[in-house]
């Protein structure tokens, strides 16, 4: 990869100037100790939330029309709600099991997903972050989906397993800086999180028609088995 396609991508410009603020706004937090590295980890685990309720409403939303939609965007959306909430719900046990585990102090089972969500929002000061990762994902939703006109462009059932590369990237980032507090490297765990986070972030919010990060990866395609208007597609799907 050239490094210099990189460069746009850690510049600050319009696109990304909320993603590095609010990544600012948790470390000071952090450091000033206002919040624990725990509830910074578990405050972008609930991230995978806001974007599964986001991307309801973009399926409700989407107007492009396809011939296997028969049975409407309110069957899609209810369907992506079951089969995306199972996936959180078993990822929420996983990580609930891990806390009760490697936490003398927490004492809820890692199954009683209800008592442990109550917990986790309750949190010292957990309102912040999650307040401001929601501001920023609504932020997105508005800017690119509404404004760009993006919801012209996609269908429901494209949008049906759409979050899920974006949410297992997430998870592996959040599952690592979870390792890193095990071994009590706390401020490690932190800096990781939001580092990799941001980068993340930046990175999707670039994966735009005419920004100099799509253009790198539409020249990268070099089968003849898409055309680049269907990898642009496939691309700007896999990032919602």
């Amino acid at each position: 990869m050239n490094l210099g396609v990189l460069q746009p991508l850690l510049k600050i410009n319009e696109r990304t100037t909320h993603i590095y603020l609010s990544s600012l706004f948790v470390l000071l937090l952090y450091f000033l100790e206002s919040v624990s590295a725990i509830t910074v980890i578990f405050s972008y685990f609930l991230e995978t939330i806001v974007i599964g309720v986001i991307n309801v409403f973009k399926i409700l939303l989407s107007r492009k029309k396809e011939e296997k939609e028969l049975n409407g965007k309110f069957f899609l959306a209810a369907f992506f709600t079951v089969h995306y909430g199972m996936f959180v719900a078993i990822q929420s046990m996983f990580a609930f099991t891990y806390l009760e585990i490697s936490d003398p102090n927490w004492t809820s089972s890692g199954f009683e997903l209800v008592d442990n969500y109550t917990r986790v929002l309750a949190m010292d000061n957990i309102g912040w972050i999650l307040g401001t990762i929601i501001l920023n994902n609504l932020w997105v939703f508005y800017k690119n989906y509404l404004r760009n006109g993006r919801y012209l462009e996609v269908s429901g059932l494209e949008l049906m397993f759409a979050p899920y590369v974006r949410i297992f990237v997430q998870q592996f980032v959040v599952i690592l800086s979870g390792f890193f507090i095990s071994f009590g490297a706390q401020h490690a765990a932190v800096i990781l999180l939001i580092g990799l986070r941001t980068f993340i972030d930046v990175m999707i919010v670039e994966i735009r028609d005419g920004t100099p990060f799509m253009e790198y990866l539409v020249k990268k395609n070099n089968t003849n088995k898409i055309s680049d208007e269907e990898f642009r597609k496939y691309v700007k799907n896999l990032s919602e």
